[in-house]
């Protein structure tokens, strides 16, 4: 497993990580949580991406991302 700072061209598997994440916590408490859509924009992601002030980090398996930070 490899943590590396995100890249512009992760942002489909790091929305796919955090809808898995939305979709868990919707289920397990419906009464605190909703399946929001989208889960990231690419104005969102891209602003993070940009901001040195801000970091976003991914958790890397083979060519998958697993996870994100």
């Amino acid at each position: 497993m490899t943590i590396r700072e995100a890249l512009p061209s992760d942002f489909d598997q790091v929305g796919r990580v955090f809808a898995e994440d939305n979709q868990f916590h919707a289920a397990l408490l419906p009464e605190q949580f909703r399946i929001a859509k989208p889960i990231i924009t690419h104005e969102l992601f891209d602003e993070i991406l940009a901001n040195t002030q801000k970091a976003m980090l991914v958790a890397e398996h083979g060519h998958a991302i697993v996870g994100v930070l």
